[in-house]
């Protein structure tokens, strides 16, 4: 069981814009999972969720500035 701070339910459908599709609630992956949820608006109902700190997609690498250095 996973708190909600801990994971990121994914949306269905599609969304309405771009900005709106680089969010990560809409970026599926290989870590994604099936989930029940036991807290909030959606008791009882399975739901993708991804919980995974790691990932490549929903937490990219962010390019260091080595200017910034100097």
């Amino acid at each position: 069981m996973l708190p909600r701070n801990k994971y990121t339910a994914l949306r269905d459908g599609r969304p309405k814009s771009k900005e709106e599709a680089k969010r990560p609630e809409f970026k599926e992956c290989k870590f994604t999972t099936e989930a029940i949820i036991t807290e909030g608006e959606d008791v009882g109902i399975i739901h993708k969720v991804w919980a995974n700190p790691t990932c490549p997609v929903h937490h990219p690498k962010q390019p260091t500035n080595r200017d910034d250095a100097k």
